[in-house]
């Protein structure tokens, strides 16, 4: 199943040989039509720890969107100090903008 054969037929030229041969040229082309299919060697206990590893980040995941406070500060944090100043920036660009399109909607009012 996930390994690679190889198969050596040995044949002769001699008028003697010529049914042994033939017998193993037959057997070695049924052999060549022999399809396998790969088949990867997986460890029970290791797709477990794998399943529960993604478990885990999918829960961390979660409990990151449940511990986001209104004003965008992260409670939990794993060392993505980075993408938590990215998100908090982001939001505060995104009150800005929105700030802005309240202002001009209200310009706009004005002027109907």
């Amino acid at each position: 199943g996930n390994s690679k054969t190889l198969m050596l037929a040995c044949v002769s030229p001699a008028q003697s040989s010529f049914e042994e041969t033939m017998n193993t040229l037959r057997y070695a082309n049924r052999a060549k039509n022999i399809k396998n299919k790969p088949v990867v060697n997986t460890d029970p206990a290791t797709s477990q720890i794998s399943i529960l590893k993604k478990e885990i980040q999918f829960l961390k995941g979660q409990l990151v969107m449940k511990s986001c406070p209104e004003n965008g500060l992260l409670l939990y944090n794993e060392g993505n100090q980075n993408a938590t100043i990215e998100i908090n920036n982001l939001r505060e660009a995104l009150v800005e903008e929105k700030e802005a399109n309240r202002k001009l909607e209200g310009l706009y009012l004005k002027t109907l």
